[in-house]
């Protein structure tokens, strides 16, 4: 008896595919469509890379804002992640209700972001053979399914703690600066602060012991 041979298939997720034009294609969707009872062939093309410019589809204010919640329900901040989604939310009573469970405000912003992404089976044409995706009928689904794809631990997008500067973080290396330039001009001033809260505490010293 032969063995099947196993299809590499990637994991379920990482692979975003949208509608596209048909000289545009890296393969397409079949489904079945009624009267008359017929198989439809729908063109598809891969997203490759990951969203990283504030100027792109994903960087809206609602995705944002939802960064900045889940960022404060991370380090712990309760009171921080009330005031904020107060301010994102214009009725009282369901910012209230938000402030209660803030998870679940996190969670139903991006599921709203994943409007109409579904899973789906495709083909591949460079590789002739069945795949799965997820299938984003819009940019903006796309953006969101495409950086969610690994996970939301650590979340994708940080705020850098030097300049506020947004940027996209590694899913290997969590990073809380935007840049190496940053993160070093943060660490010479906390170093430079430290060395002056010494010379304070010396001064002090010397004084009581002259007293």
């Amino acid at each position: 008896m032969t063995p099947h041979k196993r299809l590499d298939t990637p994991r379920i997720g990482q692979i975003v595919i949208i509608p596209c034009t048909p000289h545009e294609r890296d393969g397409c969707i079949w489904h079945w469509q009624l009267n008359p009872a017929r198989i439809v062939e729908s063109p598809v093309r891969v997203v490759s890379g990951k969203p990283r410019s504030p100027t792109q589809v994903l960087w809206d204010e609602h995705f944002l804002d939802t960064a900045d919640v889940f960022e404060a329900i991370s380090s712990g901040t309760a009171d921080e992640v009330k005031q904020l989604i107060r301010s994102q939310l214009d009725d009282p009573n369901l910012s209230e209700r938000a402030c209660k469970n803030p998870a679940s405000y996190v969670g139903a912003n991006l599921a709203s972001g994943l409007t109409g992404a579904k899973f789906v089976v495709w083909w591949r044409d460079s590789e002739q053979r069945l795949d799965v995706g997820i299938f984003c009928p819009n940019p903006r689904a796309a953006s969101y399914a495409q950086l969610l794809a690994h996970g939301t631990d650590p979340f994708p997008v940080g705020k850098c703690n030097e300049c506020g500067r947004r940027f996209v973080r590694d899913q290997w290396h969590p990073q809380r600066y935007c840049s190496r330039r940053c993160r070093n001009t943060h660490n010479v001033r906390v170093s430079r602060g430290r060395k002056r809260g010494r010379n304070k505490s010396r001064k002090h010293g010397v004084r009581r012991s002259k007293r």
